[in-house]
């Protein structure tokens, strides 16, 4: 067993190659809000949708938007 260090390039090839077969399955299932680990997506830009939605009144406290009890 090889110790921990910089990555080798097989290892770097490994990475990429399971990176392009992961990525489309696991972007399919996403929701367009998630912004955690993504690319192209930034807390930036998760902060100006969380913004834009509180100036439209589409918050939990200001919305029909009803969550379910917990108990």
């Amino acid at each position: 067993m090889r110790q921990l260090s910089i990555p080798s390039i097989r290892d770097r090839v490994v990475q990429g190659a399971l990176t392009l077969i992961l990525e489309p399955i696991f972007e399919a299932d996403f929701q367009p809000g998630s912004f955690g680990y993504r690319q192209n997506k930034s807390a930036h830009a998760a902060i100006q949708r969380v913004s834009k939605a509180i100036l439209e009144g589409k918050t939990f406290e200001g919305s029909s938007v009803h969550l379910p009890s917990a108990g």
